[in-house]
């Protein structure tokens, strides 16, 4: 029986063969997020998108797809594996995928070159330390005017509070989740420089399947 613990220092997952396994069985949508769907209104096609944990791709090809250069960003060997195996033809020679941490990416590699960082699911799944790390490097990795764009599950999500409590706002059942507090994560972003142009916190925005899950969805835009 395998032990469940909390993502511990910068870290994102709480077990990495866990999610290497998901994608090994190919068991993730393939069809793009709503929240990719809405997004694409307002992504500057002229510039780069990084996408933090892009798992199997499924919003990154959609945006490739859409004439739009990205880099895909998961710590899954396996996930961005599956994405160069069945996608390289679709990728082109500009986008690209890269295995790495996102809460762990380097300062100076992107440093102010990015027209959109784009995080979807991803917040949530990572300790509040980690989630600042990766905050404060979109910040800087972004071009000025350039979007922030998150998705992620909220406090008032009706799964807050199943599993077992790991931390303040953290649960584990089957994975790790931390619910976000939409006030808190708007100050932490203003506090970074952002300015935030738009923010929702409902259901009926991110249904799958039988879960309809209290996300919230935040623009926010470097100045």
């Amino acid at each position: 029986m395998k032990t469940k613990t909390a993502p511990s220092g910068n870290g994102g997952s709480v077990n990495k063969g866990l999610w290497n396994e998901f994608y090994e069985k190919n068991n993730a949508p393939l069809v793009p997020s709503s929240f990719a769907q809405e997004c694409l209104k307002i992504i500057d096609k002229t510039g780069i998108l990084f996408e933090l944990g892009c798992g199997n791709g499924r919003d990154s090809i959609f945006f490739i797809s859409n004439d739009i250069q990205v880099i895909g960003c998961d710590s899954s060997e396996s996930a961005i594996k599956l994405i160069n195996d069945n996608y390289k033809k679709h990728i082109g020679n500009e986008s690209m995928f890269i295995c790495d941490d996102f809460t762990a990416l380097d300062n100076t590699k992107y440093k102010a070159t990015l027209s959109t960082v784009y995080s979807r699911f991803t917040m949530h799944s990572v300790t509040d330390k980690a989630a600042s790390s990766a905050l404060s490097w979109a910040f800087s990795a972004l071009k000025n005017e350039g979007l922030l764009l998150i998705e992620a599950r909220s406090v008032k999500d009706k799964m807050y509070g199943v599993g077992q409590e790991v931390g303040r706002d953290a649960f584990i059942n089957h994975h790790y989740r931390r619910f976000l507090r939409k006030e808190e994560l708007l100050s932490e972003l203003e506090s970074l420089g952002f300015v935030i142009e738009n923010v929702v916190e409902s259901d009926n925005l991110a249904v799958y399947q039988n879960d309809n899950p209290v996300v919230v969805r935040v623009v926010a835009r470097k100045k």
